[in-house]
């Protein structure tokens, strides 16, 4: 079974450019799993795209009463145990946050997938 991370920089949500990304890079595979982290934009378009794929999902949710501050940490490592591959959404205008290079250089299968936040670029010069 393929087991693939989608994790995105903050604010991500365009769910065509998840569609269009996955049908290309996934499309020679059958037995897939999307894996996620507990992100409340992300996650809806996973789960719409997997409703639509008939795929499942699996979610990692940070145990903040048991594992408080360094609940995030463990789930990130949590995450990169479980799964084999990782696809990551990327602003082009963004370095890659903590989580998102730690998937990076954790030694799965990546992918980077680079997009342009147009309509915080817009609402940025709307305010200069």
């Amino acid at each position: 079974m393929l087991k693939v991370v989608i994790a995105a920089s903050d604010g991500f949500g365009d769910y065509y450019l998840l569609e269009r990304s996955l049908d290309k890079i996934l499309q020679n595979h059958t037995d897939i799993e999307l894996v996620s982290l507990h992100s409340k934009s992300l996650n809806r378009i996973i789960d719409l795209y997997a409703r639509k794929r008939e795929l499942g999902t699996h979610r990692f949710v940070p145990n903040l009463l048991n594992h408080g501050e360094n609940a995030k940490n463990i789930v990130i490592e949590e995450v990169i145990e479980y799964a084999s591959h990782a696809i990551l959404f990327v602003d082009e205008n963004q370095e890659l946050d903590t989580v998102l290079a730690r998937i990076r250089d954790s030694g799965l299968h990546w992918r980077v997938i680079k997009y342009k936040d147009v309509l915080a670029e817009k609402l940025y010069k709307q305010k200069a």
